[in-house]
């Protein structure tokens, strides 16, 4: 009699002991799948960064229609330069102000990561605005260039760093210039054809850097 007691409560003990267990499991399941949800609804609507010319808001490339798409790529293969190659696009954000398409800043998780370091990413350089260089200045980086045609020239920030730039500026069309005096490489917005889109373009000098007259 007394040994059935003692499995009895054995038995209740277990029973108890179960029933807890499953219980903490099942909260810690729901905290997992809580906790699984508010990631995705985070991920899936925060956008990110905004517009370094202007703090405007961002849309992802992949929300780029088709045909506005294929241009893009179209005017990138067209250039046939390594310096400009194809992006993929579902990594690429867009100013919904601009229209000026930023490569490669779109992570994993789908928020847009933009700031000013985009000028460097593209292409390594001390970059300063077109305009902040002297007349003398413009002039010789222009001689050895075979040509300027498609970049920003008539019209620019006279201050040296990009971030400084002023508002006009940057609602021009298309988009600022920059170059590196020591390399005079440029780096400037360009014009999609057939849209209102603008892609950032790198081009090195065709011509060596003159010799001074001995």
């Amino acid at each position: 009699m007394l040994l059935g007691q003692v499995q009895a409560t054995d038995i209740e003990t277990l029973g108890k002991g179960a029933i807890a267990l499953f219980i903490v499991a099942f909260l810690i399941v729901f905290a997992i799948m809580v906790g699984l949800l508010w990631v995705g609804w985070w991920v899936t609507n925060r956008q990110g960064s905004s517009c370094p010319y202007t703090n405007s808001l961002m849309r992802r490339g992949e929300d780029l229609a088709f045909s506005a798409a294929t241009r893009v790529q179209h005017f990138l293969n067209s250039t046939d330069d390594p310096d400009n190659p194809a992006f993929v696009l579902r990594y690429a954000a867009i100013s919904q102000q601009t229209h000026r398409i930023f490569p490669d800043c779109v992570n994993i998780f789908r928020v847009i990561k933009v700031d000013w370091s985009f000028l460097k990413r593209r292409h390594p350089g001390k970059w300063v605005s077109w305009g902040s260089l002297t007349p003398e200045q413009q002039d010789a980086i222009v001689r050895r260039h075979r040509t300027l045609e498609g970049f920003q020239t008539e019209s620019s920030s006279l201050n040296p760093r990009p971030q400084d730039v002023e508002s006009y500026y940057t609602a021009l069309k298309p988009g600022p210039l920059y170059v590196d005096i020591s390399t005079a490489v440029l780096l400037g917005w360009k014009m999609v054809p057939e849209t209102d889109l603008e892609v950032l373009v790198v081009q090195k000098p065709y011509h060596l850097e003159e010799e001074p007259d001995s």
